[in-house]
């Protein structure tokens, strides 16, 4: 229990394919998050009535 409160230090380098063949699931998780939140901005940028009133229906 001498290190009990030295976990260690981890570390795993990142890297972002660069060929096209090959496919980083890491890029497109933040490609899809991206596209995501974009899409939720534009639907309250057009839903949006001024202030915090929104209207859906």
């Amino acid at each position: 229990m001498t290190s009990f409160d030295n976990p260690g230090l981890f570390y795993q380098e990142r890297f972002f394919a660069t060929d096209e063949e090959i496919q980083d699931e890491g890029r497109e998780l933040i490609t899809e998050h991206k596209e995501t939140v974009e899409l939720f901005r534009n639907f309250i940028r057009e839903y949006n009535v001024g202030g915090f009133g929104l209207v859906y229906r």
